[in-house]
């Protein structure tokens, strides 16, 4: 179950990133918002689909380190977020 949060979770702050990174929203105006909440569904009904996949295929054992890498992703990215803040 903390797999499929955890991978959602990572795919949408990603897709939150990616969309900041390439300036994917710059100078849009009010659908700049629009534009990078798509970018995260898209990214998190991606990770989603992945992590249903792999938890299938998986033995507990890669689910468990999968989890932990996971979670150093997200952390790292809400570390990014809270020191990059403008």
């Amino acid at each position: 179950m903390i797999f499929y949060l955890l991978s959602v979770a990572v795919s949408f702050f990603g897709g939150g990133l990616l969309a900041a990174m390439t300036g994917a929203a710059k100078d849009q105006g009010l659908a700049a918002g629009a534009i990078v909440l798509v970018y995260c569904a898209i990214a998190s009904v991606a990770g989603l689909t992945i992590s249903l996949i792999s938890a299938y295929f998986a033995s507990s054992k890669v689910i468990r380190i999968l989890n932990l890498i996971l979670l150093l992703s997200f952390s790292g990215m809400v570390l990014y977020l809270f020191l990059n803040k403008s």
